[in-house]
Parts: C-alpha cells; structure tokens; sequence
C-alpha cells in the first residue's frame, strides 16, 4: 500500500490505493558518500532535504541513517514544515517507505491508542504509554483537572461530568464534577482492576470480585448494591443505576428503576459483557447476541433483526451500539445529533466503541480515532494534537 500522513491531526499513515511501485534506476552519488555528507545535519534538516530534493533521498542508505541517527517517528511529526511523505511526496520516496518498514510503523500504531471512552459530553482515549488524553465539554474540569502526575495507566472511565483512570498499582484516580464523584473515593481503595463511570457516580471492581461504588446515591445507585453480591467479573454504570456482571454469566442491576432498566429478563444467561445508557441497560451473550432492557425512548431497545457475530457493546443516553466480529459497528437508538446515522463512511476494522451522551466513538485497528454524532463542545473534533485520527 501507498501511505500518506495528515499531519494536520496528528500524523497517521494512511492508505491511498497504489501500490508501491519499484523506483527506477539513477546514476547516483555513491550512497555511503551521501551518508557521510548527511551525518553532519540535524535530523530535521535531513528529513527536509529529502523532501526538497528527491534525487538526495534516492541516494541514502536510510535503513542507516535511522539508526545511527536514531530518527523516530517524533522527529517526522514534530517539523515546523512537515511535507515529508504526504500527498505530493509520498511513500513511494525512499526515505518515506524505508521509515515505514524500518521502524515498524504500523506495529508502533496499531497500540498507539490502547482503549477509548465516552462521556456527557467529554471523549477520552488511552495512550499504550499509559498517559490519558481527553477532550471536549469542560464545565466541571473534566478534561483539564486530569492531575500532572498521573501516568501508568491501564484503563479508562468518563461519566457525565467527571473522568476515571485505573493505573498497574490498582488505585483509581478521578477529575471532574465534585458531586461525589471525586472526592468520595473510598480511603483505602486498592487491587481494583476495572472501573466504570455513571452519570454522578463511580464504580471500581476489585480483585476478589467485590464492586465498591461512590458518589450519587439519589436513587441507590451507590448503596443499593445487592446483599453479598461477590464473584464479578465486570461493571458498568448508568445515568442512575448500577450493573455487575458475575462470573456464572448472570447480572445484577441496581439504582433507578424509573424505565424498568433494573428489570433483568428472566431468560438472560451466558452474558460475557455488560453497558448502562442513561435508562437502559445491555447484555452481550456467549453466542454473539445482545439483549437490552429499559427505555425505549429513541428505540434503544430494540436489536436490529439478524444483529449477531457481536464481541462489544456500548450504551449511551439513548442509543446503543455493537461492534461485530468482522470490525464493523452497529448502531441503534436517538438520531438527533447523528450518533447513530452518521457512522463514516468506510469505517471497518474496529477493536473498540464507546458511547457517549450524544456521540459515538470507534477505535480501529490501526490505532485511529473515529468520532461523530455531537460536537456541541468539540467532543467530536477537537482531538488532542499527537492523536491518530482518520482522514474523511
């Protein structure tokens, strides 16, 4: 394939549609003369040079030169001028297609993005270096009260005023709406190993199965946490109910009542996933199928026929999503800001969605971002610089 990189957000090889054709022949400078000549510029200036002047690239041995010089991919991305590889100079330059295959590029932005998250109107996405990214809606510091130090992070959460992060020790870190949320973290929390973030409350789950919950407790969401609940293997919180996923494929749903999003059908089983909309709930069982429960306001409810294959659910205020197993997203449910119709065109090769209140986000397999729906508070386009993003 030809790749090109957007340096616009972020810098992401992208496929053309060309392959990469053999270059010809020129008489050239020796390349180890070249080398030379090259070794007394800066790695900018030889990045430069070899966009200026594509004779000059044809003649290194760049395979080299990378490594003696140590360019990475921060050194292409970080140019005041970057117009290395992109759509007039691209992959076919020797330069271009050497630092893709040399350092692995694809390798290194396939985890560039570990996971994403969604929230009132926020969006979050994990760096595989453990730092956390987030954008959007700011009214309650949800995006810049993320602490300085925080790093080493292994999971991600965001509410609808607030944001999570899980890190390797197993503690639980939280910014955003004061509600509750963020300094009702229970003293001593530890040995957590997944989170979940609600409407006004926070979910941690520890290592022995059991389910700690702070924050909002308007409608038992926090203490209604059934007796001698144990043995759960995942959470998920909604705009005022809770939800546990044990490891015999059962759920237990508490909180709010109001839609009936409590009222687990009684012919579930075999669940392996679990996500809470702001009044519904959703269960993904062991052969691919989803069931929901609750409001069905906006249609949320109600599967798509033939809906299976599926490996992911997300929930958001009222609509649904479902990742299948051949990457492609589904999604059910409110329309009103297109979160549900306006899925990109092309969007395939997905590991992971996220709803959100009124947005919708996919992760591919490449490492890139796809948001739409939203964007009332730029959770939608305004991604951080250094963020893999999909051209349109």
């Amino acid at each position: 394939m030809k790749y090109k990189i957007n340096y616009a957000i972020g810098g992401a090889l992208q496929p053309i549609v060309t392959p990469i054709q053999t270059l010809p022949s020129f008489n050239r400078v020796p390349q180890d003369v070249m080398n030379i000549t090259l070794q007394n510029l800066t790695n900018e200036e030889i990045i430069k040079r070899c966009s200026l002047n594509k004779r000059d690239c044809q003649r290194v041995i760049w395979s080299k030169l990378i490594r003696d010089r140590n360019i990475n991919i921060e050194s292409v991305l970080n140019l005041d001028e970057p117009i290395i590889c992109n759509n007039t100079i691209d992959i076919q330059l020797p330069f271009c297609r050497t630092f893709y295959n040399y350092t692995k590029y694809y390798k290194y932005t396939k985890y560039y993005i570990s996971t994403i998250a969604a929230g009132g109107s926020h969006s979050m996405a994990l760096k595989n270096d453990g730092t956390v990214r987030v954008w959007g809606r700011n009214t309650h510091d949800q995006r810049t009260g993320k602490p300085d130090y925080l790093n080493n992070v292994v999971s991600i959460a965001a509410g609808g005023f607030h944001s999570m992060a899980l890190k390797n020790d197993g503690t639980v870190v939280v910014w955003g709406s004061n509600f509750g949320q963020r300094v009702g973290i229970p003293a001593g929390l530890n040995n957590v190993v997944s989170i979940a973030a609600g409407g006004f409350h926070s979910m941690a789950l520890k290592k022995d199965g059991t389910v700690v919950v702070w924050g909002n407790n308007s409608c038992g969401q926090r203490d209604g946490i059934p007796a001698g609940l144990n043995n759960v293997v995942s959470i998920a919180a909604g705009g005022f109910h809770s939800m546990a996923l044990k490891n015999d494929g059962t759920v237990r749903v508490w909180g709010v009542n109001n839609r009936h999003q409590l009222d687990v059908p009684d012919s579930l089983n075999n669940v392996v996933a679990i996500a809470a909309g702001e009044y519904h709930s959703m269960a993904l069982q062991n052969d691919g199928t989803v069931r929901v429960w609750g409001s069905n306001s906006d249609g949320q409810r109600v599967v798509p026929a033939g809906l299976n294959n599926v490996v992911a659910i997300a929930a958001g205020y009222s609509h649904s999503m479902a990742l299948q197993k051949d990457g492609t997203v589904i999604v059910w449910g409110s329309n009103t800001y297109g979160q549900r119709d306006d899925i990109p065109d092309g969007l395939n090769n997905v590991v992971a969605i996220a709803a959100g209140e009124y947005h919708s986000m996919a992760l591919q397999k490449d490492g890139t971002v796809v948001i739409w729906g939203d964007n009332s508070y730029g959770q939608r386009d305004n991604k951080p610089d250094g963020l893999i993003t999909r051209v349109p």
